[in-house]
């Protein structure tokens, strides 16, 4: 009896599994952008991203709060997320600070500080204000929030930003040339020191943000944006941004970076995706835009 060899081409059957996987990827959604939180004029946006079209989601300005003074807010500054966007930090050059509740629209916390440049929340009970050159300006002040109570100030020519990195107990701040470390200390009350202070390697100290996932701090100046080695405590040009001037603001989602690069004097009317399409913001002078996500 003869037995007939059977062949088989496996052709086929690669190319049916290969169209399937490929079929399965487009099912697959990319990663949704987190929301973003977008500042300028007298306006906070909380915007998607996600669609084709830029959707408002939420917006803010001082007059949904009756116990603010509408005058302090009109050249917004700083939006800064905290708790996943359940509170914003705001400061504005015009001289208002406040920590806002997104719910209400309301300030639960609120001061009023001369060309107030941006804010940072410290351990849960305290918030850090920086301040650029004005009258009365060029200073940090540290506020008890839930007490309204000033307990601590220094001064700081032009300063610009704040970054707390609570594994360190250490609170950054960014003037014209300087960087600057403080030291903070908890028990029955807080208590600051200045320990150490760092030359930039450019002028024109602006945005001052950390980056938990490298142990880095990223500065944007007049004309290159940095990198700063927590460990090494050295500078090293940023890879992405070094060489873009006038970055007003920097914000990192896993491989994604929104930054706002002035088109104007100090504003622009688009935010940036690095490697993507600028994105036109409709009735603002566009100065910060960050992510709205936890990182901490």
């Amino acid at each position: 009896m003869k037995i007939r060899k059977l062949r088989i081409s496996l052709a086929p059957f690669f190319l049916a599994g290969l169209v399937f996987l490929l079929t399965l990827s487009l099912r697959i959604p990319s990663p949704k952008l987190p929301l973003a939180v977008v500042c300028g004029s007298h306006k906070v946006k909380i915007i998607d991203l996600s669609g084709t079209k830029v959707k408002t989601v939420w917006e803010w300005q001082a007059s949904d709060d009756p116990c603010l003074d509408t005058l302090h807010f009109q050249k917004m500054d700083e939006c800064k997320p905290i708790n996943n966007g359940k509170q914003l930090l705001v400061t504005s050059s015009t001289g208002g600070c406040a920590l806002l509740d997104t719910a209400s629209k309301k300030a639960l916390f609120s001061t009023y500080l001369p060309n107030a440049h941006s804010m940072e929340l410290l351990f849960e009970d305290y918030v850090a204000v920086i301040a650029s050159s004005k009258p009365g300006g060029d200073r940090m002040i540290i506020y008890n929030w839930r007490e309204g109570k000033q307990l601590w100030e220094d001064s700081i020519f032009s300063g610009h930003g704040l970054a707390w990195v609570p594994e360190r107990s250490s609170l950054y701040a960014l003037g014209e040339s300087e960087l600057r470390r403080y030291h903070l200390k908890l028990s029955e009350s807080l208590s600051l020191k200045q320990d150490t202070c760092y030359e930039l390697p450019s002028k024109g100290g602006h945005d001052l943000i950390w980056l938990p996932s490298k142990q880095s701090l990223v500065i944007s100046a007049s004309k290159n944006v940095w990198e700063f080695d927590l460990k090494t405590e050295k500078f090293a040009p940023h890879p992405l941004l070094h060489k873009s001037h006038k970055v007003k603001s920097i914000s990192f989602y896993r491989d994604k970076l929104l930054y706002v690069q002035a088109e104007e004097s100090w504003w622009a009317h688009h935010i940036k995706l690095f490697n993507g399409p600028d994105i036109p913001v409709s009735d603002l002078r566009v100065y910060k835009a960050r992510w709205i996500y936890s990182h901490r």
